[in-house]
C-alpha cells in the first residue's frame, strides 16, 4: 500500500497488520533505541495512535520500567493519521454499536 511504502522512506517498518493494532518500528542507531508506533483500536470507539521508545528503561526513582514518549514530525503525523483513517474502513472501526 502506498501510506506502508511512505513510511517504509521515513524508515518506519510494519511489524503487525491486524483487526486490533497495526504496529511499526523505526531503528535510531544514533541514540540507540527503537522508535515504536502504534495504532490501536479500542472497543469504546476512542482508538489510539501511542508512540514511544524501545526497551524501556528502568528507573528507580520513577518506580520501576518506564518507557519514554517518542515525538512525531508532521509528515510522520500525517501519514499515521491516513493509515488510521484507512485501516478504520478496512476493519469497519467506525461502525456504530448496537
Amino acid at each position: 500500500m502506498m501510506i506502508d511504502r511512505m513510511l517504509r522512506k521515513r524508515g518506519f517498518e510494519k511489524v503487525e497488520d491486524s483487526e486490533y493494532r497495526v504496529a511499526y518500528e523505526k531503528k535510531i542507531d544514533k541514540f540507540d533505541y527503537t522508535h515504536c508506533l502504534d495504532i490501536i483500536n479500542k472497543a469504546s470507539g476512542r482508538h489510539l495512535v501511542q508512540t514511544y521508545a524501545s526497551p524501556c528503561v528502568h528507573s528507580e526513582e520513577r518506580g520501576g520500567a518506564i518507557s519514554e514518549t517518542v515525538g512525531l514530525e508532521f509528515p510522520d503525523m500525517f501519514l499515521i493519521a491516513l493509515k488510521a483513517i484507512y485501516v478504520g474502513i478496512q476493519w469497519r472501526w467506525f461502525r456504530k454499536k448496537k
